[in-house]
């Protein structure tokens, strides 16, 4: 039957995209200075999300 593999894929990718929506949502509501204190800025919340973000070089510790 072919439609098992089609309900599959759709309920995977429904899995990513409710994963995806629940990390947007927990780093959302950390303050600025907590994403600062894990290294990160609000622009940098969809590349987590989607799993693409690469981490730049360290800044300096003053």
């Amino acid at each position: 039957m072919r439609t098992l593999p089609l309900l599959d894929r759709i309920a995977e990718t429904w899995n990513i995209w409710h994963d995806r929506h629940g990390v947007r949502d927990e780093l959302s509501a950390l303050s600025d200075r907590e994403l600062a204190d894990i290294g990160l800025t609000r622009d940098d919340i969809e590349a987590v999300a989607r799993g693409t973000y690469q981490r730049g070089p360290a800044p300096p510790v003053h």
